[in-house]
């Protein structure tokens, strides 16, 4: 986590899934406030719209300003998860 002018950002990085997908960070909004907001990193397939990164490995961020638990976020990936406090 960073914080840059006042906002607090959740960055990731990671290697890039296989040629024609992209990563993508997506929390899960709840209606009530959760004590570590959940944020899973998916890949998802590029479509035309999109063009396909192909580098291999990928930076991602996310602004925690108006998201984020009461105590902080819980980072779900393919191969870990992480919990983060704010």
């Amino acid at each position: 986590m960073s914080q840059f002018n006042n906002e607090l950002f959740l960055f990731v990085t990671g290697e890039q899934p296989e040629k024609g997908w992209n990563a993508m960070l997506t929390p899960l909004i709840n209606q009530q406030t959760p004590d570590y907001l959940t944020v899973e990193v998916l890949r998802a397939r590029a479509d035309y719209t999109q063009k396909s990164h192909s580098e291999a490995n990928y930076q991602l961020s996310l602004p925690l300003n108006f998201i984020s638990g009461k105590k902080g976020v819980m980072l779900i990936g393919a191969n870990a998860t992480k919990q983060i406090d704010i």
